[in-house]
């Protein structure tokens, strides 16, 4: 595991960096089509959050957009969106000392690892890959402090199990956060190819407000972000994808390493 920061982990660089990232094809043939309607603004408000809706609505310079309003709306999220990572990181603080350690992938990863400002991305939950060896500590773990399972309308499995890559989201009494814990990035024969153990041994060290999160390599988070935005090819939620896939590819210091 890597324990050098990347170079656009700070989150300190200005507002306008995020905008001078989104190539002109991707706004001319993606961003401006969803913002050129209210129902198309709405759903892009709703899926990738107000503070990515924001500035995505300046490039577009539509005047029906009310971006004062909008504005306001990003700044409300944007103070959600901290209190979600704080209470992410917090939790994974309190992990490592129990020594049970995991890899966070997709949006909390994205948000400090591509993204300018981590509040870009919205987090409606946060995914994190643990060893299958420490499930059974870990499961003890949020259950002392009062976690809880979804439960699955269609069934009721033993602690949550969806499917063998994942778990029911888990969530504590005041519903501040929302677990997703991975013991594989995918299901089968993905998982063969993307290995727990691979991920955690390219894995990489950030550094944030909050004290460390390791999170997967970009190299990984470009084929995990893939393979999600392929599977919800016909859905809005895979916006989040095509944003993040956008940015692992045109951000600073973000060359891939294809071999």
């Amino acid at each position: 595991m890597s324990l050098n920061p990347h170079p656009a982990s700070s989150g300190e660089q200005p507002p306008e960096l995020l905008a001078s990232l989104l190539p002109e094809a991707f706004v001319e043939r993606l961003i401006e089509p969803l913002f050129a309607t209210p129902e198309g603004a709405a759903t892009a408000i709703e899926v990738l959050g107000a503070p990515l809706a924001h500035v995505c609505a300046q490039r577009t310079h539509n005047p029906a957009i009310d971006l004062t309003a909008l504005h306001g709306q990003a700044a409300a999220e944007s103070l959600r969106g901290r209190k979600t990572r704080q209470r992410a990181l917090g939790l994974l603080a309190e992990l490592a000392i129990e020594h049970i350690h995991g890899v966070a992938m997709k949006g909390l990863a994205m948000a400090y690892d591509v993204y300018p400002r981590p509040a870009y991305r919205k987090l409606p939950d946060v995914d994190i890959l643990f060893h299958e060896a420490d499930l059974p500590r870990l499961a003890e773990f949020l259950s002392r402090r009062g976690y809880r399972t979804a439960v699955d309308p269609a069934d009721v499995r033993a602690w949550g199990v969806l499917a063998r890559a994942s778990f029911a989201p888990l969530f504590p009494a005041d519903h501040g956060l929302y677990l997703d814990v991975h013991r594989a990035v995918d299901e089968t024969p993905v998982s063969r190819g993307l290995a727990t153990s691979r991920i955690f041994e390219r894995a990489s060290r950030l550094e944030t407000e909050w004290g460390a999160l390791t999170v997967a390599s970009r190299e990984h988070g470009f084929m995990i972000a893939a393979l999600n935005a392929y599977r919800d090819f016909y859905r809005p939620e895979a916006l989040k994808g095509l944003f993040d896939i956008c940015l692992l590819l045109r951000g600073p210091g973000n060359e891939l390493d294809c071999h």
